[in-house]
């Protein structure tokens, strides 16, 4: 695949929980994708950048937002 053509899909992963936020972004990273990792749903929306989201991972269960 033309990385020029077809950019690096971008993965946010949301987890309050690190092991297991750690072996998703793991396994997404393995897939080949770039990973951005969140602590918590008010740290992603603080750090997010309203560019286009290609996935959500996320812990629906956290405290908080």
């Amino acid at each position: 695949m033309d990385s020029k053509k077809h950019p690096q899909a971008v993965v946010s992963v949301v987890d309050d929980d690190k092991p297991t936020r750690d072996i998703i972004c793991e396994m997404v990273a393995a897939m080949g994708h770039k990973v951005n990792q969140f602590v918590s749903g008010d740290e992603f929306l603080q750090k997010y950048t309203k560019s286009p989201l290609e996935c959500l991972v996320l812990d629906i269960r956290m405290p908080g937002i």
